[in-house]
């Protein structure tokens, strides 16, 4: 299996209950427990073939040591296997499912669980003080849930009010006030204020620049990425081989990858893109098993020409993310944008037009 090949073979959960509802006779375990076995049936993987457990929870406060080993022994996953929980507050779940992924990628598991579980009813009240005791006066008891799980920790504000009082800064509020207009690299000086505006806009962003990255600066890759789709996509119309059909022929090769990866490197009618193989010998066994009657010589180039795409892709969208990040941190600067222009071979302005630059008074100020 390539170093990349990381899949989601199956996933469960329990219904969805409200505070003090139908579940609240199951703890936070229990729940794990049934969504862990549940995914395991559905992904037709015994208990024993799992090597290690990760599990997101807040609020872990009477549920028991260890609450994630505790889940997976639930499912009828051995004591042996690895098994931790990931407190990041609402991203628990999501940071248990990244950190599955690394251990993967990295080698350290073939199989990992990576799930979430919660039980706000089953969160206890705290007592907070009680090893020293009290001489006099009233004592305070604390929410578990509220306490460690909806307030913020450094001003004691709960997570609703914190994110309507944020709002101002980062986007919503008084976004109808804002004039939004293009500005170029040098219009830009200190001094003035932006803001990048909605996630659906900076992604619509994101596949315009690359959009006109491949019709400028990328124009070599993306044109032989396009010859390599219509070509796959002739090929299957001809022959109707499916990705079960194309895992077998791998598998005689001694190329054993899961199906699933099969289908990812297999474009769709609705999309222009889909992934490829990691290696070159992959790539090559993988158009041999789809018929592409091509020589060697072209398909090792177009293989370094898709490649390099990719890689040129990924960077960008990593110098995006961190100009996006600098906006919102008061970091994105003249010098920043001329940069980008200079790297990415964009104007200046096309690239702010695109990314929908509000110019405003009360945001976000750009420093030198």
């Amino acid at each position: 299996m390539n170093r990349d090949d990381v899949v989601i073979v199956a996933a469960a959960r329990t219904p969805q209950g409200r505070l003090k509802g139908q579940l609240a006779g199951m703890t936070a375990v229990q729940l794990g427990s049934a969504a862990i076995a549940g995914a395991l049936e559905k992904a037709g993987i015994p208990a024993d073939a799992v090597d290690a457990v990760l599990v997101g929870q807040v609020l872990a406060a009477g549920a028991g040591q260890n609450p994630a080993r505790q889940a997976a022994v639930g499912a009828g996953i051995p004591w042996t296997v690895h098994a931790g929980s990931v407190n990041k507050v609402c991203l628990s779940g999501l940071t248990a499912v990244i950190d599955a992924a690394r251990m993967l990628r990295v080698g350290d598991a073939t199989v990992v669980v990576a799930a979430g579980m919660e039980s706000m009813t089953r969160a206890p009240h705290l007592l907070a003080g009680s090893r020293d005791g009290w001489s006099y006066g009233s004592i305070e008891v604390l929410d578990h849930m509220a306490y460690d799980g909806l307030t913020d920790a450094y001003d004691r504000e709960s997570m609703g009010a914190s994110t309507e009082r944020a709002n101002a800064r980062f986007e919503v509020l008084g976004r109808k006030r804002l004039q939004l207009q293009s500005v170029t690299a040098k219009d830009l000086s200190a001094g003035d204020q932006v803001v990048l505006l909605h996630d659906d806009e900076r992604a619509a962003f994101s596949e315009k620049l690359l959009h006109l990255l491949d019709q400028g600066k990328f124009l070599k890759g993306s044109s032989t990425r396009s010859s390599w789709l219509s070509i796959i996509r002739l090929v299957r119309a001809q022959s109707s081989i499916s990705a079960t059909g194309i895992k077998r022929k791998l598998d005689d090769t001694g190329v054993c990858v899961h199906v699933t990866t099969v289908n990812s490197w297999l474009p769709s009618s609705a999309e222009d893109d889909c992934g490829i193989p990691d290696t070159l010998p992959v790539f090559l066994a993988f158009a041999s098993a789809l018929g592409i009657a091509l020589p060697q010589d072209t398909l090792k180039q177009w293989f370094a020409d898709i490649h390099r795409l990719r890689v040129d892709h990924r960077k960008i969208g990593r110098q995006l993310a961190r100009a996006i990040r600098g906006a919102y941190l008061s970091r994105l600067d003249p010098v920043t944008v001329a940069r980008m222009e200079r790297e990415w071979g964009l104007q200046a302005k096309m690239l702010l037009e695109a990314a929908r630059v509000a110019v405003v008074d009360d945001v976000i100020p750009f420093t030198q």
